[in-house]
């Protein structure tokens, strides 16, 4: 049976605990503040609108033992959002993006960036 939540879903490499907890956080976001997310805000906007970050520009999670910041962030909340596009029964829910060789992400087919037509 494919995975419900994304904290389950299958990790392109082996998952540290800021991984874990990141996808965990996105999972516990509720459908409302989803609907009220844009991808084209700014990385002020965007960490106003998580309300979980921290002075530095960090997310604040506890038990981790490296801080996660906005571009990691960004990369896997669009990770997060391909993976609620598939449907729920279909057994290859997984994420099919992959690094580019430089270790930069790939942009996902239909959606948004910040900076894109």
């Amino acid at each position: 049976m494919p995975p419900a939540r994304f904290e389950d879903a299958p990790y392109r490499r082996a998952p540290d605990e800021a991984d874990v907890n990141l996808r965990a956080h996105f999972d516990s976001l509720s459908e409302e503040k989803l609907a009220r997310l844009d991808l084209d805000w700014g990385d002020a906007a965007l960490m106003e609108w998580d309300g979980d970050f921290r002075d530095d520009g960090c997310l604040m999670m506890v038990c981790c033992d490296r801080d996660v910041g906005i571009n990691e962030y960004r990369r896997v909340l669009a990770e997060f959002l391909e993976f609620r596009k598939a449907p729920a029964t279909d057994p290859e829910r997984v994420l099919t993006r992959r690094a580019a060789p430089t270790g930069e992400s790939r942009l996902i087919p239909g959606v948004r960036y910040r900076g894109s037509g």
